[in-house]
């Protein structure tokens, strides 16, 4: 057989059949069938723990109301948790959420002064929820890019201190 005759694909022949194979595998992969939507955008994953602050926050407010006797102790906790909810929403580039009011239903029920509330149980509550968003703080921290772990480090430590206040 001369070389002339060779019934092999020319080089040619190949580059074209693994660029249509490349390119149909390609739009298989990423086209979305239609009729839907296409894919869900990232989550933050300082969401949670933004979520989780404005309960403590709210949770700090709530046990001042419920536990006046308690002021003292918790009003500089509660500033803080407040600011650390601002620091999280900023480092999100969001407006912080607004705190929940109080709810009004025993001072306009008529029923005369609110129930009375164990103060260790409010104190007991409150180091619960301290202890559960420092770990989560600090789980976080150590993920994180490098120019958000300041912030997680910071109010890690805070809460640590916290719940040596609370003790």
């Amino acid at each position: 057989m001369s070389p002339s005759a060779d019934n092999s694909p020319s080089r040619r022949s190949f580059l074209f059949a693994a660029a249509g194979i490349g390119a149909l595998a390609l739009t298989s992969c990423t086209a979305a069938p239609s009729g839907t939507a296409t894919a869900p955008t990232k989550t933050d994953p300082l969401e949670a723990v933004l979520q989780s602050h404005v309960a403590l926050r709210d949770a700090y407010a709530a046990a001042l109301t419920a536990a006046p006797s308690l002021g003292t102790l918790l009003t500089p906790l509660h500033q803080e948790s407040v600011e650390h909810v601002t620091a999280l929403a900023a480092a999100m580039a969001q407006q912080p959420p607004h705190a929940s009011s109080p709810s009004s239903g025993t001072a306009s029920s008529g029923a005369g002064a609110p129930p009375a509330v164990d103060p260790a149980g409010v104190l007991t509550e409150l180091r619960t929820l301290e202890s559960s968003a420092q770990k989560q703080t600090t789980g976080l921290a150590i993920t994180v890019t490098s120019s958000r772990a300041p912030l997680l480090g910071s109010i890690a430590a805070s809460h640590a201190c916290h719940l040596i206040v609370l003790g």
